[in-house]
C-alpha cells in the first residue's frame, strides 16, 4: 500500500478517534520517522492520549526537519500549555501568528496564557484580535471581563460575565467570577443568588458548592458554609478541598476537636494533599504547636523532586512555622522561591508578600518590608469600597442621634452579660479581650458576627445602605426579638460566666443599635496611634469586605470617619463607654486592667495580669501578639516607616500630634 493511501487511512482513523488504527497505518509507512506528515499524525495521537511530553517532543522534531506551519506551531504550544510550560507555549503561539496573524486558536490560546500569568493588559490585546475574527467566544469574553475588573470597570465586567453565561451556561467558574464581583461591590445578595441559580442549572456541581461555601465563610456564616461542603463530601468523601474548607469553618466556630479529627484522618488518607497539609499546619499554629506544623510541612516538601516548585500554600504554612520557631532564614528562602515560581497563583502570592514583609520588618529592613506589603496589597486589583463606607458612616452619624434613639426606644433588656469591644482593627481589641477572658467570671467569644446579622436583617440586605431608614421603623417587639436572639447565642457560649465579650471591632458602627437592644451593655473602645493602626492594618491581609485596608489614603479616610462616629456616640449614646489607649495599656498594664475590670462591674482578679499564660485560642490576625507578655515593640512603629507615610499625613496630619 502506498504512502498516500496509508496517510489518508491514518487521518481518517484519527478523525474517528481511532488512535490505534491511526498508529498502525503510520507504522506501515517506510521511513515514517523522517516523514513530517507521519510524525505530525503520531504527535496528535500522543496529544489525544494526554501524552503531552511525547507530543511536544515529536512536534519539535518536525520543526527540525521541515518548515513549520502555523497549525504545527499552535499544536506545539498546546502541548506545552498542557504541561504548564507557559513561557514556551507563548513563544510557540507567537511564532504561529507570525506565519498567520489570523490563526484564531493561537490568538485565543495566547490570550489565555497571558491571563494565566495575570498579565491582563497583554491578554486583552490578543483577546480583542480573536474577537474580531470570531465574536462571542466565552473564553475570550471571560478574559475581557477579568480585564474590565482589573481596571475597576465593574459594570462592563458584570455585563460580559452575564453575556458569557448566556452563551455557555454550563461553566461553573463564570458564575463564581460573577459572584466575586458582586461580593466586591458589597452586593452580597446578588453574589449569593447567582451561585444558587447556577446550582439549579449545574446541580450539586462541586466547584459551585465550594464557591458558595467559601462565600458563606467569608460572611462568617460558617454553619451555612459547612452545609455546602458536606454536600460535596456526601458525593465524594475524598474531596480534599472540601475537607480542608470544612475544617477551616469548624475552627472558626471553635469546634477544634472535630476540625482536628477531620484533618488528621484526611492527612493519613491523603498525605500528598497541599490543602489538607496547609489547614493542618494552620490548626497547629493556632494551638501554638509550632514544631508540629514545621514537621508536617517539611515532610511534604522533602517528597518533592524540585523543592523550588513547592506549592504556594505549603510554602506559606512552612514559612509561618519557621517564623514561630526562630528559623527566619529558612522562612525567607522558601517564600522567595515561591515568588519565583510561576505556578503560584496571585491569591497565594499576595499572602506570600505579606509574610515576607513580616520577616523583613522583624529584622529591621523596613523599606524592603514596605515594598513587599505594597506588592501584597496591589497584586490583585480590587474596586475601591471607601465611598460606600464613607456614605454608610456619614449616614449613621447624621441620622442615629439622641432624638432618633429616643424615638426608637429600647427592648428593656437589662442584661449585663454582653461586653462589646470596639474600635479599628489592630488597635488592641484582641489584647483587651484576652485580659478580660482570664477573669474567672468572663468568657472571650472573639469576633461574633451575630450583631451584624441583626444589622443585615434590619437593612433587609447584606449591606448597610438602607440601615438607618429601616432602623428608624423598628418596633418594640422587634427589639425584644433581636435582643433575645443575640442573648441566647452568647448564653450558650457563656456557661456559668457572667460576662461575655464580643470583640468584632466594626461593631463601633452599631453602638446605637446596641443601646436599643441592651441599654445596660458596656462598651470598651480601643484606641491606638492612628498611624500605627493604619500601618498595622495595611500590613495584614484583610478579606474583601474591607478593600479600603489595601490603600493608605483610603485607610486614613476610613479612620477619620470612624473617629467622627465615635465622637458622635460619646455625645449621643447613653451607654457606658470606656476608652482604652493601647499605649497606656503597654506602659501601665495593671492600672489599665483595673479600669477595665471595674468598668464591666467585676471584682478584681490577679489572673488577668497573666493573660499570656492562657491556652485560649485567638482567631484573629493578632493571635501571636495577644498571646505574648506586654511588649513595647509595636508602640510608635510608624517611625520605622517615615518614608512611606505621606498618604496618611495628607489626611490625618502630622503623626507627632498624636504622640503623648
Amino acid at each position: 500500500m502506498n504512502t498516500k493511501i496509508l496517510l489518508k487511512n491514518a487521518w481518517s482513523a484519527l478523525n474517528n478517534n481511532d488512535i490505534k488504527s491511526a498508529r498502525n497505518s503510520i507504522n506501515k509507512i517506510k521511513g515514517y520517522n523522517k516523514n513530517p506528515e507521519s510524525l505530525y499524525i503520531l504527535a496528535l495521537c500522543h496529544a489525544i492520549n494526554y501524552e503531552f511530553s511525547k507530543a511536544e517532543s515529536m512536534f519539535s522534531n518536525i520543526i527540525n526537519i521541515s518548515s513549520p506551519s502555523d497549525a504545527l506551531l499552535g499544536n506545539l504550544g498546546l502541548a506545552q500549555l498542557h504541561q504548564n510550560k507557559i513561557e514556551d507555549a507563548i513563544k510557540s503561539f507567537l511564532d504561529a501568528i507570525k506565519i498567520n496573524p489570523e490563526n484564531y486558536d493561537a490568538l485565543v490560546n495566547l490570550s489565555s496564557c497571558y491571563d494565566h500569568l495575570n498579565n491582563l493588559d497583554t491578554a486583552l490585546v490578543y483577546a480583542n484580535k480573536a474577537n474580531i475574527i470570531k465574536p462571542d467566544n466565552p473564553v475570550i469574553i471571560n478574559i475581557m471581563a477579568k480585564h474590565a475588573l482589573s481596571v475597576n470597570d465593574l459594570q462592563t465586567s458584570i455585563m460580559l460575565y452575564n453575556r458569557s453565561i448566556t452563551l455557555q451556561a454550563n461553566q461553573p467558574q463564570t458564575y463564581a467570577n460573577l459572584a466575586n464581583i458582586y461580593h466586591l461591590t458589597k452586593n452580597y445578595d446578588a453574589a449569593e443568588n447567582i451561585l444558587i441559580k447556577a446550582l439549579k442549572i449545574l446541580v450539586e456541581n462541586p466547584y459551585l458548592l465550594n464557591s458558595l461555601g467559601n462565600f458563606y465563610a467569608s460572611r462568617n456564616q460558617h454553619q451555612k458554609a459547612i452545609k455546602q461542603f458536606d454536600k460535596i463530601l456526601d458525593k465524594n468523601n475524598s474531596n480534599t478541598a472540601a475537607i480542608a474548607a470544612k475544617a477551616h469553618s469548624l475552627i472558626a466556630l471553635q469546634q477544634f476537636d472535630q476540625a482536628y479529627d477531620n484533618l488528621i484522618k484526611a492527612y493519613h488518607n491523603h498525605p500528598e494533599s497541599p490543602e489538607i497539609i496547609t489547614e493542618l499546619c494552620n490548626y497547629y499554629i493556632l494551638n501554638k504547636k509550632y514544631e508540629s506544623a514545621y514537621n508536617v510541612s517539611l515532610a511534604f516538601i522533602k517528597t518533592l523532586k524540585d523543592q523550588s516548585l513547592t506549592p504556594g500554600n505549603i510554602a506559606l504554612a512552612h514559612s509561618t512555622a519557621c517564623q514561630h520557631t526562630s528559623r527566619l532564614k529558612e522562612a525567607r528562602d522558601i517564600l522567595e522561591n515561591a515568588i519565583d515560581n510561576s505556578h503560584v497563583t496571585p491569591e497565594i502570592l499576595e499572602t506570600i508578600y505579606f509574610s515576607k514583609g513580616d520577616i523583613l520588618d522583624s529584622i529591621n529592613l523596613y523599606d524592603e518590608a514596605f515594598e513587599n506589603y505594597k506588592c501584597a496589597n496591589e497584586i490583585i486589583p480590587r474596586p475601591s469600597d471607601i465611598n460606600y463606607y464613607e456614605n454608610v458612616l456619614t449616614g449613621i452619624e447624621n441620622t442615629v442621634n439622641r432624638p432618633f434613639l429616643d424615638k426608637v426606644g429600647t427592648s428593656n433588656n437589662q442584661s449585663s452579660l454582653p461586653i462589646f469591644i470596639v474600635g479599628m482593627p489592630r488597635s488592641g481589641t484582641s489584647l483587651v479581650e484576652q485580659i478580660i477572658s482570664c477573669h474567672p467570671q468572663a468568657y472571650g467569644a472573639g469576633e461574633l458576627s451575630d450583631l451584624w446579622k441583626i444589622g443585615n436583617t434590619i437593612s433587609n440586605a447584606m449591606n448597610m445602605l438602607d440601615y438607618t431608614k429601616n432602623f428608624s421603623t423598628l418596633s418594640h417587639e422587634q427589639l425584644v426579638e433581636f435582643s433575645q436572639e443575640y442573648l441566647t447565642i452568647i448564653k450558650n457560649l457563656a456557661g456559668d460566666k457572667t460576662r461575655v465579650t464580643d470583640k468584632l471591632p466594626h461593631n463601633f458602627m452599631h453602638i446605637g443599635l446596641i443601646e436599643c437592644l441592651f441599654p445596660k451593655a458596656k462598651i470598651i473602645h480601643c484606641q491606638r496611634h492612628p498611624f500605627d493602626t493604619c500601618l498595622s492594618i495595611y500590613f495584614k491581609k484583610f478579606n474583601d469586605n474591607h478593600v479600603y485596608a489595601r490603600n493608605l489614603e483610603e485607610l486614613a479616610r476610613f479612620y477619620k470617619k470612624y473617629m467622627a462616629l465615635m465622637e458622635h456616640w460619646d455625645s449621643n449614646s447613653t451607654l457606658s463607654i470606656l476608652t482604652v489607649k493601647y499605649e497606656d495599656m503597654v506602659l501601665n498594664q495593671e492600672t489599665e486592667s483595673q479600669k477595665i475590670i471595674k468598668h464591666i462591674n467585676l471584682d478584681w482578679s490577679d489572673e488577668v495580669l497573666r493573660y499570656h499564660e492562657s491556652d485560649r485560642i485567638i482567631m484573629t490576625p493578632s493571635y501571636h501578639q495577644a498571646s505574648k507578655p506586654i511588649y513595647t515593640d509595636s508602640m510608635y512603629r510608624w517611625r520605622n516607616y517615615r518614608n512611606h507615610l505621606q498618604p496618611l499625613i495628607n489626611i490625618l496630619g502630622d503623626p507627632e500630634q498624636y504622640t503623648e
